[in-house]
């Protein structure tokens, strides 16, 4: 499990490494882009769950992305990697 703390900012994403799919637990944030190791805008289908949002990462090669968050009040950005294992 990652956890990402800013003041009054937390999110949780997990399972890393991830094989099929991630879930980001927050209520604080605004968006959720997943990019590729070169920084590209990896498109991927995502759902809305109980636990949070949930990225289907089954399609995806294996290596490393990066989770980039943004937080609805103060705009901050967080980077998480998060390695995808099949």
């Amino acid at each position: 499990i990652i956890v990402n703390s800013f003041r009054n900012f937390s999110s949780i994403i997990y399972p890393n490494p991830a094989n099929g799919s991630v879930t980001i637990n927050t209520e604080a944030i605004e968006t959720i882009t997943l990019l590729d190791g070169l920084g590209r805008t990896i498109e991927v289908p995502s759902i809305i769950t109980s636990n949070g949002i949930e990225l289907n990462t089954s399609l995806l090669k294996h290596g490393l992305y990066f989770i980039r968050t943004v937080e609805k009040i103060s705009g901050k950005t967080a980077f998480t990697k998060i390695l995808i294992q099949h």
